[in-house]
């Protein structure tokens, strides 16, 4: 359970998470993207990432790659809710997320 907080902990305060219209066709995407951390600082390579749009439950689910980088793309604008799960820290959860455009 400690592995899971450090990692709680590490998405809280060392996710870098960035929000912006995607550039392809249309206005109405957007991107997610950040990085996943441990306490220490260190990133988190092969964690999976799965991001779920609340109000349709559609789930796209990605892992992080050896930066322990993850990004979404041409994602509708929504509130979503993140499940970040990596092999030794259990899973974390960040709930309302909400992605705008423009």
């Amino acid at each position: 359970m400690r592995k899971s907080s450090s990692l709680a902990c590490a998405v809280v305060l060392a996710m870098l998470v960035w929000l912006y219209p995607a550039r392809a066709q249309s206005t109405n995407e957007a991107v997610l993207a950040g990085t996943i951390s441990d306490a220490s600082g260190a990133v988190i390579p092969g964690a999976t990432v799965t991001l779920t749009n609340i109000g349709t439950n559609i789930a796209r689910k990605t892992q992080t790659n050896g930066e322990g980088a993850y990004s979404f793309r041409a994602l509708p604008p929504a509130a979503y809710k993140m499940l970040i799960e990596a092999v030794g820290f259990g899973t974390v959860e960040q709930n309302n997320i909400v992605l705008t455009v423009n």
